[in-house]
């Protein structure tokens, strides 16, 4: 199961942000529906993984 789309459009937000033209330039010319379908792709072993437990306060 590829990334849900609506977590790569967050992703290319949060880094079209960050790096502006130097994130989103990388695939000028191309269709950026590919380029977004091949991130989910890459990604998906993330869809199933669990974030770890956060740590239990020290008694």
């Amino acid at each position: 199961m590829s990334l849900p789309a609506k977590w790569v459009d967050a992703i290319f937000d949060r880094l079209s942000i960050a790096f502006g033209r130097d994130f989103l330039g990388r695939w000028e010319g191309m269709p950026i529906a590919k380029v977004k379908a091949d991130w989910a792709e890459c990604l998906k072993g993330f869809v199933d993984q669990k974030p770890p437990s956060p740590p239990s306060p020290a008694r």
